[in-house]
């Protein structure tokens, strides 16, 4: 199944657990951002009768807040759509 997201929407591969400088991994509840792979992404959305364009694309790695993303299975893939807003980062 390929994901086509609309509106703003931006689909994400999120990266693994992360690990503390101890060794012990941490929840995904316990970080209020998250990394990822932009796996697909709206062509854009309407504000006050305009298109904004998006500002990542397929393949960039961004961080993006945690607050209420959507989770989504695709090919028995978990990702995450959240909005292009949500994106705090491009990861270079």
């Amino acid at each position: 199944m390929s994901l086509n997201p609309k509106n703003g929407y931006v689909i994400i591969r999120r990266e693994q657990q992360t690990m503390s400088e101890g060794g012990i991994y941490l929840p995904e509840s316990s970080n209020v951002t998250g990394i990822g792979e932009v796996v697909a992404v709206s062509e854009g959305e309407m504000d006050h009768g305009l298109l904004v364009e998006p500002c990542v694309w397929p393949g960039d790695k961004v961080m993006f807040s945690t607050y209420d993303p959507m989770t989504v299975n695709s090919n028995g893939e978990k990702l995450l759509a959240i909005k292009q807003r949500d994106i705090v980062a491009v990861i270079k």
